[in-house]
């Protein structure tokens, strides 16, 4: 198994579900944080393959796959997608908390539901 897609795993299949439950505040932003995600990673991406095929950085295949696309690995392609959207998500969180005893009470609210 990969370490590196276990970390990217670990960083972004929970906030991926959170973000498709009913009550988050994803609701209808998820179109347009994978339309911002998207235009991300394809910058960064083209950037990597540039960077990664001068030799500025390579990878230790022993912590992760052998598959290749376009030469990188195909974690380091999942890194662009989930990383950005996790770090989207938490920013829409905690910008829609006016405070953390609203925090506080969201989550009372909700274990109460």
């Amino acid at each position: 198994m990969s370490e590196y897609f276990i970390v990217l795993m670990c960083v972004g299949l929970p906030t991926i579900l959170l973000s498709l439950h009913p009550q988050s505040n994803m609701r209808g932003r998820v179109t347009n944080a994978l339309v911002s995600v998207a235009v991300a990673a394809v910058i960064f991406i083209a950037w990597d393959i540039w960077a990664y095929s001068r030799g500025h950085w390579g990878f230790n295949y022993d912590y992760i796959w052998d598959v290749n696309i376009a030469g990188l690995p195909i974690e380091e392609l999942l890194f662009f997608v989930f990383i950005p959207y996790s770090t989207l998500y938490v920013w829409l969180v905690i910008r829609d908390f006016s405070s953390f005893d609203d925090l506080i009470q969201r989550i009372k609210n909700s274990s109460n539901a």
